[in-house]
């Protein structure tokens, strides 16, 4: 066997310590860079979900408001001496919630029908959404962008008129007062606390718990207010 050594080279060992060196500069640099624009690009698009989410949130409560204007001129309508029309406002799951509520004198606490302007922001999709008290759906619009508030006064009118239709129904034909007695005791009596509701409206009635806040649409917006319909 040749010695290595009079052949004139040298086998390297692990005792040797040689000079072997790695560098990762760019290596380093690449994936730095890499994720430094990830996190930009990240950065960038919820700022734009942001600033959508807001603007969203903005033409909700200046539709609401102005829904608001608008109902507050259908309780001029006369509807006779023992019906009325009363505006509530409240909140339901942090958004606001207006109701037109049809009162009868004979029995002010007992709200059976009603129309009702909520909000909403499932899905980013902006949504106003006017129903009965009953559950019945008039008319429904998303908004999420300006423009959007423009199909307002048209939806609002006729949803108005919808109801005003419904209402009519009971007003001209409305319970004596004996009968709603009588309606209200068998509903106490049977444990059946949707019973009234549907001997007026022939549907369920859905029963919301929520907290007081008037301050939720204070704004004011310059769509024209409802005529009372003829």
């Amino acid at each position: 066997m040749a010695d290595p050594i009079k052949n004139g080279s040298k086998t390297a060992s692990p005792q040797d310590g040689g000079d072997t060196e790695i560098r990762l500069e760019d290596t380093v640099g690449l994936l730095a860079n890499r994720i430094a624009r990830k996190l930009k690009e990240k950065d960038a698009q919820q700022s734009q979900q942001d600033r959508a989410t807001e603007t969203r949130k903005n033409l909700i409560l200046e539709a609401m408001s102005a829904i608001r204007k608008a109902l507050q001129e259908t309780l001029r309508i006369n509807l006779g001496e023992r019906f009325s029309l009363d505006l509530d406002i409240d909140d339901c799951e942090g958004w606001p919630r207006i109701q037109l509520c049809l009162i009868d004198s004979y029995a002010p606490e007992q709200i059976e029908h009603a129309l009702v302007a909520s909000a909403s922001d499932r899905k980013g999709l902006g949504t106003i959404e006017i129903s009965t008290k009953s559950g019945k759906t008039l008319s429904k619009v998303n908004l999420t962008d300006r423009a959007d508030l423009n199909k307002l006064p048209a939806m609002l009118k006729k949803s108005v008129r919808d109801f005003l239709e419904i209402i009519a129904v009971y007003i001209l034909n409305p319970l004596r007062p004996d009968q709603m007695l009588q309606v209200q005791a068998k509903a106490i009596d049977t444990g059946d606390t949707d019973l009234l509701g549907s001997s007026l409206n022939n549907t369920d009635l859905f029963e919301d718990k929520v907290s007081s806040n008037e301050n939720f649409v204070s704004a004011v917006h310059t769509i024209a207010p409802l005529e009372p319909a003829s």
